[in-house]
């Protein structure tokens, strides 16, 4: 084992800052002792985030403790639990679909089954054509996960939150969680889950500790042998430039390219378990992945030697610029949006004067207003009036209800005039991988363009952008 000495936590932390990785928080745990447990201001150790699909992984233990009990095999088809559904069946082949073939992402079908609304995502996932034989291709698949889900609860004969708590948060002394649905109220178990992280790194440390934490059992002992084992080979399928994603696959695990295997998430939630080092690494950011978290890492160990100064600015920057608004620009005013693809009607903007300038910014939308306030050169902490205006893609598929459980409760904003014209914005809240940024530049004829971009939001394309022009409305909005 090689000891990590407080010069590679030191220099870990520096690469992800060159590297440009936007840290939430971070756990690294060794033989033992917790090295490193920081949260990144304007978000508290406390703080719940959206781990994605670390879900599959807390999954994964769940099947491993079915086996554990005799209540399912892996070889045993996953269609025997569901007979009510072979009528759907599209080819087949399904039928031979098994539970390995399901925690290996070998189901044979080469895209996720299309689901919105109130479909019924089983069925939509049987009638999908399987177009490889089960068991011999890696296809990453979230629908996979999805089955394993309701297998779990019908096998079990418990609810999937559950049996999460008996076999896994309660022995971990997990007491603060949220798990997603859909609007028939099954769980999606592939990337239901929102944790903190130092409780993530408890679940890996388990892993860790052939199964144990506290005295407890958490993951069977036979199952932590096999789940970060290469069960399918996927560097077929995965280019090598993929340095983290080429390596192997295990039960619903990922394998490492230094050793080890990894619970990952979309925009770099991670849990790595390294046994050999007798390591734990979790990590809540917003990143383009978990390539960019275990290269900073792996840099630091072997960069061990050069220096790096102590680091404690464990803050996510606000935003850069000047503090004062320049004379003229009209920031106290109602702007009327001109036709847009997102239904904005209003910008609204109200400047408050005194120790700090405070600006509250509004924008309307089917006559319903969303509203944040933000200040220059530090994070302003308030209550989210904003966050629901951009909802999850999934939100047409979820519980209707997904914006009143999981709405983010702390919203944090800073401001800060650049170019001369331009008053840019960036928001982060609670338990929201997003990164919103608003760039709203004040031109001549009482116009405004706004520019809003979000990264590391779940769409097709990992962001998004809205952008358009206002012009200035001159009459008070009935009800503002």
């Amino acid at each position: 084992m090689r000891k990590i000495t407080a010069e590679m936590s030191n220099r870990f932390l520096w690469n992800l800052r060159e590297q440009q990785v936007e840290l939430h928080s971070l756990c690294l745990y060794q033989d033992g002792e917790m090295l490193l447990k920081k949260a990144y201001a304007p978000f508290s150790e406390g703080s719940l985030h959206p781990v994605y699909s670390v879900s599959k992984s807390f999954l994964s233990v769940l099947i491993g403790w079915l086996v554990e009990e005799g209540k399912l095999k892996l070889s045993d088809a996953w269609l025997s639990y569901f007979p009510e559904y072979r009528r759907y069946v599209r080819d087949p082949v399904f039928e031979t679909v098994t539970v390995r073939d399901l925690l290996t992402m070998t189901l044979g079908q080469e895209r996720e089954a299309p689901v919105q609304g109130g479909d019924d995502w089983i069925r939509k996932i049987v009638e999908e054509p399987v177009t490889v034989k089960p068991g011999t291709r890696f296809f990453y698949n979230s629908q996979a996960s999805f089955l394993l889900g309701v297998l779990t609860e019908r096998a079990s004969g418990k609810r999937y939150t559950e049996y999460l708590e008996e076999k896994i948060l309660k022995p971990l002394g997990i007491q603060e969680y949220k798990c997603e649905t859909n609007q028939d109220g099954q769980v999606i178990a592939g990337l239901c889950l929102h944790l903190r992280t130092e409780d993530i790194a408890k679940f890996g440390i388990a892993l860790l500790e052939e199964g144990r934490y506290g005295g407890r059992q958490v993951v069977p002992e036979a199952w932590t042998a096999e789940v970060g084992k290469m069960q399918i080979d996927n560097s077929d399928v995965i280019p090598p430039e993929n340095v983290e994603g080429c390596r192997g696959y295990g039960y619903h695990f990922w394998l490492c390219s230094q050793g080890g295997y990894r619970c990952s998430g979309l925009f770099g939630q991670l849990c790595y378990i390294w046994p050999e080092q007798k390591l734990v690494l979790t990590a809540a950011s917003a990143a383009s992945g978990n390539g960019a978290i275990l290269s900073c890492f792996y840099d630091a160990i072997r960069e061990a030697s050069l220096e790096a100064p102590e680091y404690t600015d464990f803050q996510i920057a606000p935003a850069a610029g000047k503090k004062s608004c320049p004379a003229g620009i009209p920031v106290k005013e109602i702007y009327s949006a001109k036709k847009n693809d997102y239904g904005i009607e209003f910008l609204e903007f109200e400047m408050e004067e005194g120790d700090e300038t405070r600006y509250r910014i509004s924008l309307w939308r089917r006559g319903k207003r969303f509203s944040f306030e933000a200040v220059w050169g530090r994070w302003l902490s308030q209550e989210d009036h904003f966050t629901p205006f951009t909802p999850y893609i999934y939100d047409g598929a979820m519980n209707p209800a997904y914006h009143e459980r999981f709405a983010a409760p702390r919203l944090f904003a800073s401001c800060a005039w650049r170019d001369g014209d331009t008053l840019a914005v960036r928001l982060r809240a609670e338990d929201y991988s997003g990164t919103p940024e608003f760039a709203f530049r004040f031109l001549e004829e009482h116009t405004v363009e706004m520019d809003y971009r979000i990264g590391a939001y779940f769409t097709e394309e990992n962001a998004l952008q809205a952008k358009f022009t206002a012009t200035k409305y001159l009459h008070r909005i009935a009800g503002a």
